[in-house]
């Protein structure tokens, strides 16, 4: 059985992730449009948000097999894409490789907060 601060912080990374699923179409148009003020509005809540998502994650690992390291990859893929302004490749991964990872965690998570 989880304690209640547990079920806290699985309910914020739930929250959080169906934040993010929901801004994604938003995100990757910024990106696919190259609109640059969109972008720059964007990028810093996302990497703040997934440094916490990691460390949340990180502190519950107990409860599922979630791990950042799954992105790893991809989150350096899509670091030199944005560093080179290569917006179309940075909109695919959003699209294509992080919301769907996004997506099968925020499940995983859910299942756990229905169990418990």
């Amino acid at each position: 059985m989880l304690k209640d601060e547990q079920v806290e912080i699985l309910t914020s990374i739930k929250d959080y992730m169906g934040n993010v699923t929901d801004m994604m179409p938003y995100v990757i148009n910024a990106y696919r449009i190259a609109d640059i003020a969109k972008i720059s509005e964007y990028s810093l809540p996302l990497i703040e948000g997934f440094e916490w998502l990691n460390e949340a994650i990180s502190l519950t690992n107990q409860f599922h097999d979630i791990s950042m390291s799954e992105i790893k990859e991809i989150f350096e893929e899509l670091t030199d894409s944005m560093q080179y302004k290569d917006y179309v490749l940075t909109a695919d991964l959003f699209e294509f490789e992080i919301l769907p990872k996004l997506e099968e965690w925020n499940k995983k998570i859910s299942d756990v907060l229905e169990i418990n």
